[in-house]
């Protein structure tokens, strides 16, 4: 596959590689792994360095794409109609399930719906609402750039790589080593905004500097080790630059093609997991919790896990292709029809 064909643009006009649903595909799987199946005894840590891992390449790849969108288009409203439009929908949904069928507090779901709960200990407590911290980490990062960008244009975009020194620099002094906390967490999603200035300012070079794929593989190897290391509570003093790692590994596969490689993370398969990765996310919790997180390790792996995913992914799919597919047409609706707008009201020859 050549590169022209791997580093395409979508409708909108964005650039859309190939590789990267391998890799969102890549933090699904490490995420759902880390969540519900036993990696090897307790002592191991090899759930936490799953799940950590998972979600720092989920908040790089996040970083990678705000920035990228914010660099060629800031428009903040239409930034918020469309990011809102994704996120949102899937979460209250999932919310009124919880409201309804299992007597969730209307108090806790407004946390979880304003993005607050990774705040509020009462809005984050165990089972089905263990995860949702990650979208209050996500949703203030979107806040806190849109203001940047609103105040200081395009060129504010310079201060995420500031910003991500400050915040690891912050962990570092408090002796952090992975926390829910916006200010504790949000140096993954920076990591990758300093990705896409890179490949915004530097691609081209970067990709003649990884056109060896030997030596793009050797670093993909290596990086991966420290990565993994550095989701592990004993990975010290790693722990503290997993953004970096997450970055600078997924920088490489951005910028390298090593053929082996992009045969899986650019496959049909990584695509459509890619493609559904954000309801798996939001769904799975809840397909594991009470009856089916019961029983001895037989009945909870062998007997129920099979079903708890099967639930999972049939839910992802219709939340994905169904009830988030209409909110998303509803904003390029919106959007199209306040452009409209604007331009019949514009003076003739602007």
């Amino acid at each position: 596959m050549n590169d022209a064909s791997r580093h395409t643009t979508t409708p909108g006009g964005f650039p859309y590689v190939k590789s990267l649903d391998g890799v969102r595909a890549a933090s699904i799987l490490l995420v759902l792994a880390g969540h519900t199946l036993p990696l090897g005894p307790n002592d191991w840590g090899l759930n936490s360095v799953a799940a950590r891992s998972g979600m720092a390449l989920f908040f790089c790849l996040s970083g990678y794409l705000i920035v990228t969108i914010l660099h060629r288009n800031t428009d903040i409203i239409e930034f918020f109609v469309k990011r809102l439009c994704r996120i949102v929908p899937s979460v209250a949904l999932y919310l009124t399930i919880l409201v309804v069928f299992f007597g969730l507090p209307l108090t806790t779901m407004l946390l979880n719906l304003t993005f607050l709960s990774n705040y509020f200990t009462q809005g984050i407590e165990g089972g089905p609402l263990s995860h949702l911290w990650s979208l209050c980490v996500e949703v203030q990062f979107y806040v806190a750039i849109a203001l940047v960008v609103l105040l200081l244009g395009r060129r504010g975009l310079w201060l995420v790589p500031v910003a991500a020194i400050f915040f690891t620099g912050l962990r570092i002094d408090d002796q952090i080593i992975v926390n829910i906390n916006t200010h504790w967490r949000v140096d993954e999603i920076l990591a990758g905004g300093c990705l896409a200035l890179v490949h915004i300012h530097a691609g081209e070079a970067m990709r003649r500097w990884l056109a060896n794929p030997v030596m793009a593989g050797t670093l993909i190897a290596i990086l991966t080790a420290l990565f993994l290391l550095s989701g592990h509570n004993d990975g010290y003093p790693f722990y503290y630059f997993r953004p970096y790692f997450s970055a600078i590994l997924v920088g490489v596969i951005l910028f390298s093609n090593v053929k082996p490689l992009m045969r899986v993370l650019e496959s049909r398969v990584a695509g459509y997991i890619a493609r559904i990765s954000y309801a798996l996310y939001i769904y799975h919790p809840l397909m594991v919790s009470g009856f089916m997180n019961t029983g001895s390790d037989i009945e909870r792996y062998l007997l129920k896990r099979p079903v708890s995913y099967a639930l999972t992914w049939a839910a992802a799919h219709v939340s994905t292709f169904y009830w988030e597919a209409w909110w998303q047409k509803a904003a390029r609706s919106y959007l199209a029809r306040r452009d409209a707008g604007r331009a019949e009201k514009a003076p003739v020859g602007t």
